[in-house]
């Protein structure tokens, strides 16, 4: 299966390259954090686009897409465009690698801020198709809620049930449909347009985008001529066995 490099001057919202450049911008952050969550933000102190917190050389690789800090919170913002059976479990691991960037050594626990990772998925991640999900820890058999501080929030671009704010629903319908031409009420899927039509005409980010992916098509090539060296080398085993086996 080949690795086919998507035009850049199509390239829509939901891709990774776009995603990162459109959203560390602060101000389409903040919209979207406070559309979302419906409290005010009054300052980004920083966005980090693929932050790496990768900390050991052993350790598997985590890039977050948007990294955000806010007072004493910290967003993760993730674009999901194709379906991960493991995204649960992924969600899991980026939460202890934030927890490990957030927390340095001799610091106390009760000094970990809140944290909230964030999934735009371009899919059901839940399959029962409400726009948002949100995670829920409670103490078994109890009607009291597991509080330490970490939050999930999964967001579906195909979704039926509308249970966010108008805003997030259009983000939502112009993710799944990339559709330049619809008309938005929103202030937030207007301005992201609006990014999303200044980069595609940025000859310098085109190059930049290019360069990325040519890389990217490499890579799988080079994936797919050892997967299929190691398949041929089974293959000649298999039938050597088999061969041994008739002959005896």
């Amino acid at each position: 299966m080949s690795y086919r490099i998507q035009p850049f001057e199509t390239l829509p919202l939901k891709h990774y390259f776009m995603f990162g450049q459109v959203f560390q911008d602060p101000k389409i952050c903040q919209m979207f954090l406070e559309e979302l969550f419906h409290w005010p933000i009054e300052k980004i102190e920083y966005v980090h686009r693929e932050k790496d917190l990768t900390d050991s050389y052993f350790a598997h690789g985590v890039r977050l897409d948007i990294y955000i800090r806010n007072s004493d919170l910290v967003y993760n913002v993730e674009m999901q465009s194709e379906r991960d059976d493991d995204l649960l479990k992924r969600i899991r691991y980026y939460q202890s690698s934030i927890d490990r960037e957030e927390l340095k050594q001799g610091v106390p626990y009760r000094n970990l801020p809140e944290t909230y990772v964030i999934f735009i998925c371009d899919y059901d991640p839940v399959g029962t198709g409400r726009a948002c999900y949100e995670r829920q820890m409670t103490w078994k058999d109890e009607p009291l809620t597991y509080d330490d501080g970490t939050h999930v929030i999964l967001l579906n671009s195909f979704y039926t049930r509308e249970n966010t704010s108008s805003a997030i629903l259009e983000l939502l319908d112009y993710i799944r449909t990339n559709d330049d031409a619809a008309e938005y009420s929103s202030e937030l899927v207007n301005q992201a347009k609006e990014h999303v039509k200044a980069i595609r005409q940025d000859k310098g980010l085109g190059a930049t985008y290019m360069l990325l992916e040519s890389k990217m098509q490499e890579y799988m090539k080079r994936g797919e001529m050892i997967g299929l060296e190691k398949g041929e080398a089974i293959g000649r085993q298999k039938g050597e066995a088999i061969g041994l086996e008739k002959g005896e």
